[in-house]
């Protein structure tokens, strides 16, 4: 989505008195989510010192999946990782398209 598009559908949401969560892992999608108004990142598996100051600024809350990093530590160790996700076809933005498979990539 285009940072007008993103704000135009939090926007809407807000005229509704709706809340908005994003599921987000990457520090850039979570930035601009933040930037657009967004009331609540989901995962936030990549924050940078500007992404933490984007929290404090606007209030939105982040509900980290504190598992992710152990996780990854114990995937590569065993060797699961898989290597080349935009080889395989599967975008960069999502780790679990590899697992299940790149041809159903909810981000395509």
């Amino acid at each position: 989505m285009t940072d007008a598009e993103l704000q135009a559908a939090i926007a809407e949401a807000h005229r509704l008195e709706r809340r908005v969560a994003a599921h987000a892992h990457g520090t850039e999608g979570i930035k601009a989510a933040l930037r657009a108004g967004i009331d609540s990142i989901e995962h936030g598996s990549m924050l940078d010192d500007e992404a933490i100051a984007l929290f404090r600024k606007t209030g939105a809350y982040l509900v980290p999946t504190l598992i992710a990093g152990e996780s990854v530590a114990e995937q590569a160790e065993q060797g699961r990782l898989a290597a080349g996700r935009e080889r395989q076809g599967a975008p960069p933005c999502c780790r679990s398209c590899v697992r299940r498979s790149p041809r159903r990539c909810a981000a395509k």
